[in-house]
C-alpha cells in the first residue's frame, strides 16, 4: 500500500530546491549516458535546475518594468509567468511521487513505480530542454540523453504497465480505456467502440457517395 503523504511533511521537500536561487552553488550536469539520465535523482536534479533558472528570469522581468500588476500580468508577461506556474507545479507533483515511493513496502512495486515515476519526469522535461540550454545547465548532446533515457524506461515499463494500472482499481467510467478495462477485452472493445461510433450511425454521420464509392475500393 501507498502511504499518503500528509502536506506538513512536503512542503520543506518541495519548495526547498528554490533555497538555491540565492546561492552561487548551483548543481552540474553529469549524467554521461542515457542509462544515468533515466535515474531519479538525475531528473529531479535537472527539474530542480530548469525551474529554478524559470523562475529567476521572470521574477527579474517583473522586477525590471513598471509596468502595474494587471498589464504584468495579463499582457506583458502572462505568458512567462503560466511557464514559470506550470513548470513549478509539475516539479512538485513529480516530487511528490518520488517521496511517496519510500512507503512501498514491496521493493518489486516500488521499482515499477519509480521506472513510472520517472517516465513522467522526463516526459515533462521535454518540453522545457530550452531553458537547461538557455541557463547554461544541460551541455551539447543532453538532448539525446534524454531522448535515449526516455525510451529505455518506455522499454522498462512497457511489460509492467497493463498490471500496474489495474492494480489501482480505477472505474471503467473513470479510465475510459480499453487498456486496462476491468473485462480485460482490450481488443473487443475497441472495436465495440469503433462499431457504435456515432462516425457510423446511420443519422447522416455517413457522407454520400461514400459506401457506394469509397468502401469498394477499402
Amino acid at each position: 500500500m501507498i502511504k499518503r503523504v500528509k502536506q506538513g511533511e512536503t512542503v520543506d521537500g518541495v519548495f526547498g530546491y528554490l533555497n538555491l536561487i540565492k546561492t552561487q552553488s548551483q548543481p552540474k550536469f553529469s549524467a554521461s549516458t542515457p542509462s544515468d539520465f533515466a535515474k531519479l535523482e538525475q531528473i529531479d536534479e535537472t527539474f530542480a535546475a530548469f525551474s529554478r533558472y524559470c523562475i529567476t528570469q521572470t521574477l527579474g522581468q517583473i522586477a525590471s518594468t513598471n509596468a502595474s500588476k494587471t498589464e504584468i500580468t495579463n499582457q506583458l508577461l502572462a505568458l512567462d509567468i503560466v511557464t514559470m506556474v506550470q513548470l513549478h507545479i509539475k516539479y512538485v507533483a513529480f516530487q511528490i511521487f518520488k517521496d511517496s515511493l519510500l512507503q512501498v513496502q514491496d521493493s518489486a512495486l516500488r521499482g515499477h513505480l519509480e521506472s513510472c515515476c520517472a517516465l513522467m519526469g522526463i516526459n515533462f522535461l521535454k518540453d522545457y530542454t530550452h531553458l537547461g540550454y538557455e541557463s547554461g545547465y544541460l551541455p551539447t548532446g543532453a538532448q539525446t540523453l534524454i531522448n535515449e533515457a526516455y525510451k529505455i524506461l518506455l522499454v522498462k515499463i512497457r511489460p509492467q504497465i497493463i498490471p500496474l494500472v489495474e492494480s489501482f482499481g480505477i472505474p471503467d467510467s473513470v479510465l475510459v480505456s480499453a487498456v486496462g478495462n476491468s473485462y480485460g477485452d482490450i481488443y473487443e472493445t475497441h472495436l465495440e467502440w469503433a462499431k457504435t461510433s456515432r462516425l457510423n450511425d446511420d443519422k447522416g454521420s455517413i457522407p454520400d457517395g461514400y459506401m457506394e464509392y469509397i468502401m469498394p475500393i477499402l
